[in-house]
């Protein structure tokens, strides 16, 4: 069990977006995962960072709920694994720039 936090992705300037879909290859049981994303618009400052928002994922590993980011250049994600046989294996979190 733990977790791991990704690294910084930068959209290379402000923008509005929305967390569409993930790509999971493999996963041990959703109740084993826990997903998370934020965003901020300065990467220097902590404050600046949003709460992180949790990914729900339905039964058929699709995203469950709406998440959406204004003015945002920086996001990342988090992935919190609650007991010892949990695992997933993902390709990509597609993320749309409105």
């Amino acid at each position: 069990s733990g977790y791991i936090e990704s690294k910084l992705y930068d959209l290379q300037q402000e923008s509005n977006c929305v967390v569409k879909s993930i790509d999971i290859e493999d996963i041990s049981n959703i109740n084993d995962i826990e997903l998370y994303i934020r965003a901020s618009r300065d990467n220097e400052r902590l404050d600046v960072w949003t709460n992180w928002n949790r990914i729900y994922l339905t039964d058929s590993l699709q995203i469950a709920n709406y998440i959406s980011f204004t003015n945002t250049r920086f996001l990342q994600y988090k992935i919190l694994v609650k007991n010892r046989s949990g695992y997933i294996k993902f390709k990509s979190i597609d993320v749309e720039i409105k």
